[in-house]
């Protein structure tokens, strides 16, 4: 069925210092706490930054289009912060580690004046590969030196949804 939501079975934090698990602590006095998958800022951001995450497709393909989403914060009033989900389907009896994920495309979360502690929403349709009913997901989710303008550490949510 469509509005099918995966969100991640693991997600290991691979260029060490750059991507780490963080908490957003927004400036009200509500609810204010968010957690994530976090990214340096611009200057720590020194190369490519890989979260690497594993999704579990249900054993009955669900209707709709494979779409990665992503909720980003920041304490920002400008910036870009630049992201290219990699991914493929990996089989039973099949290494992930000899599988190589394909490229989707550069997409950004742009902040601009009002935006600082507002969800940022991004989606990005996942069709480098064909996704498979039962197989794993190996997802890079790559956040990228190159373009990034972000001052600040951003927290992001990530999930995946058959839209």
């Amino acid at each position: 069925m469509a509005g099918t939501q995966l969100f991640p079975i693991s997600a290991i934090p691979v260029t060490a210092g750059m991507v780490f698990p963080s908490i957003h602590v927004g400036g009200g006095a509500n609810s204010k706490h968010d957690e994530g998958h976090g990214v340096a800022d611009a200057t720590t951001l020194t190369s490519d930054a890989i979260w690497r995450m594993r999704y579990k497709v249900p054993a009955t393909l669900p209707t709709g289009t494979l779409t990665h989403m992503m909720d980003s914060l920041a304490n920002a009033t400008t910036g870009d912060l630049k992201y290219n989900v990699k991914w493929v389907s990996v089989a039973a009896e099949e290494s992930p580690s000899g599988a190589t994920p394909l490229a989707e495309g550069t997409d950004a979360v742009t902040w601009a004046a009002g935006d600082a502690d507002v969800y940022k929403h991004t989606e990005r349709i996942m069709d480098a590969d064909t996704v498979v009913a039962g197989e794993t997901l190996v997802v890079d989710l790559t956040f990228e030196n190159t373009g990034t303008t972000l001052a600040v550490v951003s927290t992001n949510q990530v999930w995946l949804e058959f839209k």
